[in-house]
């Protein structure tokens, strides 16, 4: 494997978000120059401004997990965590939040390191009981439990690689 690959693609609550990218950065080449008078003047210290909606909706779009030959990133809308694979002692999925009686309650995975402790992911199982207005990386069960079993085969083949006797698994089961 070369290079950085998403383990978990895009959701359809992820990509609502691309006419939302192009709206702001649309609008903030439009809003940029302003007009004083007759002259046109270009204000560069207002563009940021219009470009913070655009780097937000980003960061939400590029949410997931991702890996590369020694390392898995978790990647959430405020923080990028980097964890080598050799670390990683297991990925389960628990509850995201709340108790048994919460109907917002949906699985989301962990990842437990060597250490002990535990990182939560911002991957989970989509909650019908959300709705659909939400902007997440939220999947279905099926698709939510195949990269759990495609991550988990990367870690676990991680360490046969380097002996010549494992491999990746396929990607083809990550079409979706």
């Amino acid at each position: 494997m070369l290079g950085w690959e998403r383990i978990t693609p895009a959701s359809r609550y992820q990509v609502r978000l691309m006419p939302t990218l192009a709206v702001t950065a649309l609008g903030a080449g439009l809003l940029s120059p302003v007009m004083v008078g007759s002259q046109l003047l270009w204000l560069p210290a207002v563009e940021p401004v219009f470009l913070v909606p655009f780097f937000v909706a980003l960061r939400f779009y590029r949410t997931g997990l991702y890996a590369d030959r020694d390392r898995v990133r978790i990647r959430s809308p405020w923080r990028t965590r980097t964890v080598a694979m050799a670390d990683i002692a297991e990925i389960t999925s628990a509850p995201r939040r709340g108790d048994l009686h919460d109907p917002m309650r949906s699985d989301a995975f962990r990842i437990v390191l060597r250490t002990g402790e535990t990182l939560r992911t911002p991957v989970r199982v989509h909650n019908p009981a959300e709705g659909e207005r939400l902007i997440a990386a939220a999947y279905e069960r099926d698709d939510f439990r195949r990269f759990g079993d495609h991550l988990r085969a990367l870690v676990h083949n991680h360490g046969l690689d380097d002996e010549g006797k494992g491999e990746d698994p396929p990607l083809a089961t990550l079409n979706i």
